[in-house]
């Protein structure tokens, strides 16, 4: 998101793992009259969804999430300006779980304490940033920012992480 306006979408970060198949893929796209939504604003919120639904795990989610959604904000206002030039309408992931529906007047207030506005996604797409370049292809989903940077050839620069604690508490579960 920037500050002014924002928009949510559904993840589709991944777009093919070669420039063969993710022009197939967007061929496909575009004959069924599918749109991507080129998220930029992406976040590890399934993370903190996963551990909240532990009970050992659900205050300190509660307590970290917002901060953490905060600083992930932070550092796409801040890399929007550095790859674009410029704050432009951020189009953000966020999943429907119950962390998020537990938490959403928390980040709502966040967005607009940091000056936010909810725009349509076509209103988002009708700025002229979402038209740069996008040339990468790989295994990896992420951010339309992160992918603008690579294709302009900029160092690459990464969001924040998740706590440490979300991480093991995952692996943990998944053993």
């Amino acid at each position: 998101m920037t500050n002014g306006s924002s928009s949510t979408g559904t993840r589709s970060c991944f777009t093919g793992p070669t420039p063969e198949i993710k022009k197939r893929i967007q061929d496909f796209l575009d004959q069924h009259g599918y749109r991507v939504a080129p998220v930029t604003l992406d976040d590890s919120d399934d993370d903190f969804a996963a551990v909240y639904t532990k009970a050992e795990f659900r205050e300190r989610a509660r307590r970290e999430y917002v901060p953490y959604m905060e600083s992930i904000t932070a550092f796409f206002e801040k890399r929007s300006v550095e790859v674009a030039g410029r704050e432009f309408p951020q189009i953000l992931l966020i999943h429907a779980n119950l962390l998020n529906a537990d938490l959403m007047p928390d980040l709502l207030a966040m967005f607009r304490r940091r000056g936010y506005t909810f725009v349509s996604l076509d209103h988002a797409l009708a700025d002229p940033v979402y038209r740069l370049p996008e040339e990468y292809a790989g295994r990896g989903g992420f951010s339309w920012i992160h992918r603008w940077s690579k294709t302009k050839g900029m160092a690459p620069k990464g969001e924040p992480d998740p706590p440490a604690w979300v991480e093991e508490a995952i692996k943990a579960a998944s053993k």
